[in-house]
């Protein structure tokens, strides 16, 4: 249950109410609350966050319903790929240093 600024339960029309008037505002007309949960898992993964601390802030019980919500950009994956690609290179090198 959701409690207003007075102590008293917020009601689905208030909360309905705020959010429409908060996205007219911004100019976010078609943005939905979950919308935001979305984008807020996403910022997190792209930022390093573990997929299961990201899951416990969502309130998920699974890890798979948390991994649905995330939606990668480009420019992570690339990174990503990137740091995979030292890793791989680091090791190499290692080994042949090591025979």
């Amino acid at each position: 249950m959701l409690y207003g600024g007075g102590g008293q339960p917020l009601h689905a029309n208030s909360l309905e109410r705020a959010w429409r008037r908060i996205r007219e505002r911004a100019g976010l007309p078609g943005v939905r609350l979950h919308d935001l949960r979305h984008s807020a898992a996403s910022d997190a993964l792209m930022s390093g966050v573990p997929l299961g601390i990201v899951g416990k802030v969502l309130g998920h019980k699974s890890p798979r319903t948390t991994a649905r919500y995330p939606h990668i950009a480009d420019h992570a994956l690339a990174e990503a790929v990137a740091r995979m690609g030292d890793a791989i290179e680091r090791a190499h090198h290692s080994k042949r240093r090591a025979r």
